[in-house]
């Protein structure tokens, strides 16, 4: 066992590293966004804000740039959504297969149990 958990170990370490990763990248992606509206739109922290705020805030005039300056983040949001989904499938999927996998565990710890059993009522009758 303590190579298997050793492993586990390792494996959960691996996928530490890999949401650090990925959070990382997500947030300099956010940077790189924010900077590019700013530079786009000609706009300072303020007006980031205002942007990328609720649309209620903005006149009509101003829905036309709020969408196009926010384009990049939706798309960001819509990304993180199949990323997401993807994730969600392929644990149903999993989670799925475990259950099969418990199954025929319990079928054949049931034999185990059903061979051990015959086992020591044959060596009572040959003792």
């Amino acid at each position: 066992m303590g190579i298997l958990s050793g492993l586990k170990q390792l494996n959960d370490a691996r996928k530490e590293r890999n949401e650090a990763a990925r959070s990382a990248r997500r947030e300099a992606r956010i940077q790189e966004i924010e900077s590019f509206i700013k530079k786009e739109y000609s706009v300072h922290d303020m007006g980031v804000e205002r942007i990328l705020g609720s649309i209620g805030d903005t006149g009509i005039f101003d829905l036309d740039r709020t969408v196009k300056a926010s384009a990049p983040i939706l798309t960001t949001m819509l990304e993180e959504i199949y990323l997401n989904q993807e994730k969600v499938s392929q644990m149903h999927e999993l989670e799925g297969r475990y259950a099969e996998l418990r199954e025929r565990y319990d079928e054949l710890k049931k034999e185990h149990d059903a061979l051990i059993l015959e086992l020591t009522r044959k060596e009572q009758f040959t003792r």
